[in-house]
């Protein structure tokens, strides 16, 4: 009997046929700076991505495996039954469907990188397994393929979103059972043109305000290839080989966070008389039902029931016995932004840049870039749907049993904030409102949808870095503009002094008993440069005034202080002193012994600021005081990366990171950039051919030409091939089930194992 295909099932064919015309095999060079810092070069970007995950593997394989199992919801399987919720919870997220489909309109080239990306993995799991956590299943874990490397992109949205969800929720969602809660993003960035510059060359600064460890932790890295297609310097989050800031041959860019509304908690009303539909405007809804089999490491399973509702995403928690909580997360309307992440990093110059970004695949971001002719450009970056109510949006949840509450038309890209080449000649946004990134920017927040910001904002830190520039003038050095990056100047300390005169005056009017005192630790501070550097006493002082102050007296609004106030301002010094003499002994403790981070088995004193806002500079060292009464930083300058670019020269940049580049304790980069770091140093990075080579600390060539997999091979003929392929697509017309063609063991012959056994052929 002749079969009939449908046209869905011919797109497959050619989708496969097209994959397999690019099977070659890999090979890169991977050459290791002073500082441990890849430099990968290949003959193609394809090459490069072979490369870049094998040093990605080399200095972080728990994080890289981690966050391919978190993108795959298979935890589980490997760690247990703590991450149930979790693994449940991205899953009903569908990310490897809207995969499959995503994977049908992308380029050859992307396809090729990903290819790369993920035969980079393949092969370090492969060669390097003792490498890996003891907990990992290599088995159950290979083979990695291009669904995991295209989803992967998703994991930072998520945890954007899924904080923004948690916010909303409130009380009805107190723990924290799916997600850890993880810090608020902050950041620097500024750049300059240089018609303001002494050497007339353009100069960004990256500088991410994030936790030391973790998910967004940076790892660096140079990726070049021989044809001339990419020439990447710059960092990615620890495990994903997404790129984040950095620069190539002409052009560079950063990011800050800002505050889209890419989420909501919904509150959905059951059907009473069916528990498998929802209310909306009382008329009754199904919900998207279906099964997921989670596995655990002791071989069992447990069945989840999925619950997804087109209106109000994905559920989260039952509240009553009527009552469910739901989120509504972009990321389920989103595609990856790993062709984003791509055209960004190869685009050569602004107009380049922009026409990546409008693929509008970030969901969020303070985008500002700059290229060799000194062309600059700001946009206000995010992905929110229009609101019937936006301001509600934002308090709490939401009823959804009306439609008024639902998500309305997408904010195209074209509406976004935007500034390009402003007559000020510089751009700087420190996670403020768009209005201040220059001065006359063209728009004002009337003119800014609502659902894509959050208050009218200008920071101590954007208001600091603004003053700098425009005092600068336009004959502005390299080592001035090293200055701003590193700047630790506490403008909180500038506000409250104003104040402090007068209510040193009241105090010593109403013969307060310990005003002598008082005057005494004022005049220290009055002495001081109000710069928080490590040696400086004085910063000690300050931060157990900050301490031991009432929270709600802030250092940003003192006129605001009533003469009570005033009053609790001078006791609180004679409190500060007290405190730090019971606490250490003495009032001459230096900064850095008590902002310290903590990095294995040493520890290192911190400039700048620590995480109160009364106390912020463009410098900082977020974290906690402890018992042992030095404040352990685990956030903060996570990357600075100063960038110089100029027609005709290579360019160049200086950093500085908190961590080195490997995980391992007992390597030599395991904190030997944190030293630095604790230094205040901001260190040359190398790009030229010549100045890796000259700093080179040790060189590895890689090949890959990978091994098939027994298990597809459908039609039992020792090999893996095309001839599989079309058995298995028979399989699934058919609607029959062969074992030997489950190649992804989930029960079921579907689309999703004719893609990994494509991987597998291409692996041969």
């Amino acid at each position: 009997m002749k079969k009939i295909y449908k046209i869905k099932d011919i797109k497959v064919v050619l989708f496969v046929i097209l994959i397999v015309s690019f099977s070659f095999s890999e090979s890169v060079e991977i050459i290791r700076d002073n500082y441990g810092i890849p430099h990968i070069i290949g003959d193609t970007p394809r090459d490069c991505a072979f490369g870049l995950t094998i040093a990605m593997y080399q200095d972080h394989p728990k994080s890289l495996i981690d966050n391919l199992l978190t993108i795959r919801g298979e935890l589980s399987r490997h760690y247990g039954t703590d991450f149930f919720n979790q693994d449940a919870f991205i899953r009903s997220l569908q990310l490897e469907n809207k995969t499959m489909v995503a994977l049908n309109t992308l380029s050859p080239e992307i396809l090729e990188y990903l290819k790369g990306l993920a035969n980079g993995i393949n092969y370090s799991l492969e060669n390097f397994p003792e490498n890996a956590p003891s907990e990992i299943d290599i088995n159950a874990l290979l083979p990695i393929t291009v669904i995991d490397l295209y989803s992967s992109s998703y994991l930072k949205s998520i945890a954007h979103e899924w904080n923004q969800f948690v916010k909303d929720a409130g009380s009805y969602y107190s723990n924290q059972s799916i997600f850890p809660n993880a810090q608020e993003d902050m950041s620097n960035q500024w750049v300059i043109t240089p018609e303001r510059t002494a050497d007339n060359a353009l100069y960004i600064l990256c500088d991410p305000h994030l936790p030391f460890n973790g998910l967004t932790a940076s790892w660096s890295a140079h990726v070049k290839s021989l044809d001339g297609l990419l020439n990447y310097n710059g960092f990615y989050f620890i495990g994903s080989p997404h790129p984040i800031m950095g620069h190539n041959e002409h052009f560079a860019w950063s990011h800050t966070a800002n505050k889209p509304d890419f989420a909501d908690a919904f509150l959905v009303s059951l059907d009473p008389n069916n528990d498998e539909h929802y209310l909306l405007d009382g008329i009754s809804k199904p919900f998207n039902l279906w099964t997921e089999i989670i596995s655990f490491p002791n071989g069992t399973n447990q069945q989840v029931t999925i619950r997804q509702s087109p209106d109000h995403g994905v559920y989260v928690k039952m509240l009553n016995s009527s009552t469910m909580l739901f989120a509504k997360l972009e990321v389920e309307n989103n595609v990856s932004s790993i062709e984003q992440g791509y055209r960004v990093m190869t685009a050569q110059s602004v107009n380049e840049w922009e026409n990546a970004l409008s693929l509008h695949q970030y969901d969020k971001w303070n985008c500002l870039g700059g290229d060799e002719d000194g062309n600059i450009l700001f946009i206000y970056n995010g992905i929110a749907h229009y609101r019937n109510n936006p301001v509600s949006a934002r308090e709490g949840a939401l009823d959804a049993s009306t439609s008024s509450t639902l998500w309305q038309d997408l904010i195209p890209f074209s509406t976004l904030p935007r500034v390009e080449n402003p007559v000020s000649g510089y751009l700087q946004n420190c996670n403020d409102s768009p209005w201040y990134v220059t001065p006359n920017p063209g728009f004002g927040q009337d003119e800014v949808p609502i659902e894509i910001w959050q208050g009218d904002y200008f920071g101590t830190r954007g208001k600091r870095i603004t003053e700098l520039i425009e005092l600068g003038g336009d004959t502005m050095s390299v080592e001035y503009l090293k200055r701003i990056a590193l700047d630790i100047k506490i403008l909180g300390w500038d506000s409250l002094k104003q104040i402090i005169p007068l209510a040193l005056d009241e105090a010593y009017a109403d013969a307060y008993p310990f005003y002598n005192e008082a005057d005494s630790l004022a005049n220290i501070l009055f002495n001081w440069d109000g710069f928080a550097e490590k040696s400086s006493t004085e910063m000690s002082l300050l931060f157990y005034l900050r301490e031991v102050l009432p929270s709600y007296l802030e250092f940003i609004n003192p006129f605001s202080f009533n003469e009570s106030d005033r009053r609790i301002l001078v006791e609180s010094l004679v409190s500060a002193k007290n405190e730090m003499i019971s606490k250490y002994g003495t009032l001459e403790i230096p900064w850095g012994d008590i902002h310290r981070y903590f990095r294995g088995n040493e520890s290192f004193p911190i400039s700048g600021a620590p995480e109160h806002s009364d106390l912020s500079a463009s410098r900082m060292g977020k974290g906690m005081l402890k018992n042992d009464n030095v404040f352990h930083c685990n956030a903060g300058n996570d990357h600075i990366l100063l960038i110089r670019l100029k027609p005709g020269e290579s360019p160049q940049s200086w950093f500085m990171k908190p961590n080195g580049q490997s995980e391992d304790p007992n390597s030599p980069h395991y904190n030997d950039l944190t030293y630095f770091y604790s230094q205040d140093s901001l260190l040359q990075n190398w790009y030229t051919e010549s100045d890796y080579l000259s700093h080179a600390e040790s060189n590895e060539t890689h090949y890959y030409t990978p091994s098939g997999n027994i298990q597809g091979d459908i039609n039992g003929d020792g090999i893996v091939n095309i001839l599989d392929i079309v058995l298995i697509i028979d399989v699934i017309l058919e609607n029959e089930y062969i074992e030997l063609a489950d190649v992804d063991n989930d029960g079921n012959v579907n689309v999703i194992d004719i893609v990994l056994l494509v991987n597998i052929i291409l692996n041969n």
